[in-house]
């Protein structure tokens, strides 16, 4: 074996000339092979790009030293395609135009690389609400865009095909002229999870550009969008939310576009079977975004929206409150600062955060475990679940000790004094809440359901 920087030596000379034998040459470098014994379909650049023996540092540094730009850009392309996790490193070997803004595109699009984890059971439960905290695959399904096939001859000759591909697809989104998306989204040469991340992109370029507009030419582009059809509905539902006014603007004129979202939504989603669990992660996503980026904390929204969102008020609310706090305080003392929060009206006052945080959530009741699916279910802060009480009293001390299983650490005496409330739902939560803090300390993923917790309460 030769060293790198020997073989480097004798290889850059010729590198400039831009001979297969010279990027091959190099490559076989990085990687500690002999460049003499590149035989047949082995010496395509393609196959010595993708060789798990070089490293993606390696890769980099061969293709940074290429002259021809052509040929840069497809093998960046084809690498990207076939390593999206490492996408990163290549963007900026790419001149500007589509290939390049394609690669930065992907950099955070996890999905593309990691498992969803989804199961494939059809959701039931007894009591009302959602089944899961996420809205999955098969929830969403499918749109007749699915069926699209790409026109013939189309995109032929091009040096990115799949980077020209995007770049179509997101140019019709942006002109309207959606009949454009499904041809050009099915022509994508790359495999079917780079079809339904084409159609994913379009939907959120879409609903970006249009807002409600024409939700359901959105809807149906994440229909066609495959395993990624519940992540593309819950990122149009967050793109919606994300339009809302601070909590502390009351007046129902300025909350109309949201009102007017909700009522799209339900109308497009009707036949979906999950229209509730939409709308209910529609008003979670709503609330917290306008509670987040509000300069006061108020209980002004609470008047402007339906009945349904007063719930995911509380809850918003009561995270920000306790989030906020110096200092861990009483399960009381929290319900009390949170009631004297909800009950603050700004007047219609505008004042937006200076810098709203990320909001990031534990999921602490992802699935309905034995003896679970008889509480009734809502969305919590948009990326978990908890149970709800129709009293908002009883409500608030609910997501008070939700809140408090959020902090870091978490406030475990709040939770604690839970476990003894009058309330059996409130008990509930707590003793919950507790079991899986204790599991996420020990890497459990599956802690033991809870003692006793077969028996149905019809009250709940």
């Amino acid at each position: 074996m030769r060293s790198f920087e020997a073989c480097l030596d004798r290889v850059v000379l010729t590198l400039r000339l831009l001979s297969k034998t010279a990027v091959l040459g190099l490559m076989a470098c990085s990687s500690g092979l002999d460049p003499d014994l590149c035989e047949g379909s082995d010496c395509e650049p393609e196959q010595w790009m993708t060789n798990p023996e070089i490293t993606a540092d390696a890769r980099v540094q061969i293709l940074s030293q290429m002259d021809d730009s052509i040929e840069k850009i497809r093998l960046i392309s084809k690498q990207v395609d076939h390593s999206p996790d490492q996408a990163a490193a290549y963007c900026g070997l790419l001149p500007r135009g589509m290939s390049r803004e394609r690669c930065l595109h992907i950099r955070d699009r996890t999905h593309l690389w990691v498992s969803l984890g989804e199961t494939t059971e059809v959701g039931a439960r007894a009591g009302p609400g959602p089944t899961h905290s996420v809205l999955r695959t098969v929830d969403v399904p499918f749109s007749d865009w699915i069926h699209v096939r790409a026109k013939p001859g189309s995109f032929r000759g091009e040096v990115d095909v799949h980077g020209q591909v995007w770049a179509t697809a997101m140019n019709a989104v942006f002109r309207g002229e959606v009949s454009e998306v499904g041809p050009a989204c099915a022509a994508v040469p790359s495999g079917p999870q780079w079809r339904y991340d084409c159609f994913f992109s379009a939907a959120e370029a879409h609903v970006a550009r249009w807002g409600r507009a024409h939700i359901k030419d959105t809807l149906s582009m994440c229909g066609a969008a495959g395993s990624f059809r519940g992540l593309c509905v819950t990122s149009v539902i967050r793109e919606l939310a994300q339009q809302s006014p601070p909590s502390g603007v009351g007046d129902p004129v300025s909350w109309a576009p949201i009102l007017m979202s909700a009522h799209d939504l339900r109308d497009a989603t009707e036949t979906w079977g999950v229209q509730e669990d939409i709308l209910d992660r529609f008003w979670s996503e709503t609330v917290l975004h306008s509670v987040s980026i509000a300069a006061g904390v108020s209980g002004d929204l609470i008047e402007a929206l339906p009945a349904a969102a007063a719930p995911h008020v509380r809850a918003a609310v009561a995270y920000r409150v306790l989030s906020g706090s110096s200092s861990p305080l009483s399960l009381s003392g929290a319900v009390d600062v949170v009631a004297a929060h909800l009950g603050r009206h700004l007047g219609n006052q505008e004042a937006l955060r200076e810098d709203p945080p990320t909001v990031v959530v534990s999921d602490l009741w992802p699935v309905d475990r034995k003896g679970e699916s008889h509480l009734s279910a809502i969305s919590y802060l948009g990326q978990s679940r908890r149970t709800v009480a129709d009293d908002p009293e009883t409500d608030l001390r609910i997501v008070v000790i939700e809140a408090a299983a959020r902090l870091e650490p978490p406030w475990l005496e709040v939770i604690s004094a839970g476990k003894m409330d009058s309330d059996q739902r409130v008990r509930w939560t707590a003793a919950r809440l507790e079991e899986r803090l204790g599991a996420q300390a020990l890497h459990v993923e599956q802690p033991p359901r809870l003692p006793g917790s077969d028996a149905p309460t019809s009250s709940l």
